[in-house]
């Protein structure tokens, strides 16, 4: 049997999963297809239970490592995907093609490597993020008047 983290296992569940960045490389598409295409990876991602795997590192952080991941994984494999379509020209696929390819790939990937069935989880760690998210300051700037002297014109 065919265990679920053997090579061959990991392989043909990120076919699909990769198949569409590929093809999207390959019909010369947009960025902006490339970035639906990391979106649908990432979701697998946080589908199949990334977010349990991230140790002590803090929710936001791990998700913006793994959303980082997802568009360089999906940036190269479309170049593959470019090249290919540099030696043999753009083919001629629908849109919808790559689209469905990861889509479905995202699909098998949360199917087979989801540690825990439970999709109430998976939704609460987005949401502790989204709330960690709308809770951060980027930048906080506090500044004392107390060192001016008192401008006259304010008066």
């Amino acid at each position: 049997m065919l265990g679920k983290y053997s090579p061959l296992a990991i392989f043909l569940t990120g076919l699909p999963l990769y198949a569409g960045p590929f093809l999207a490389g390959w019909m010369d598409e947009t960025a902006l297809v490339l970035l639906a295409l990391a979106v649908l990876c990432f979701v697998g991602q946080m589908g199949g239970g990334k977010a349990k795997s991230r140790g002590q590192m803090q929710l936001v952080p791990f998700m913006l490592m793994l959303a980082c991941a997802q568009l360089v994984a999906v940036a190269v494999v479309c170049g593959a995907g470019v090249l290919l379509g540099l030696v043999t020209g753009p083919v001629g696929v629908p849109l919808w093609v790559p689209l469905a390819c990861t889509a479905v790939g995202a699909m098998i990937f949360v199917r087979q490597y989801r540690q825990n069935p439970q999709d109430a989880e998976s939704i609460a760690a987005i949401g502790d993020a989204i709330e960690q998210i709308t809770q951060m300051t980027l930048c906080k700037v506090v500044y004392d008047h107390s060192d001016k002297p008192d401008d006259p014109h304010a008066r």
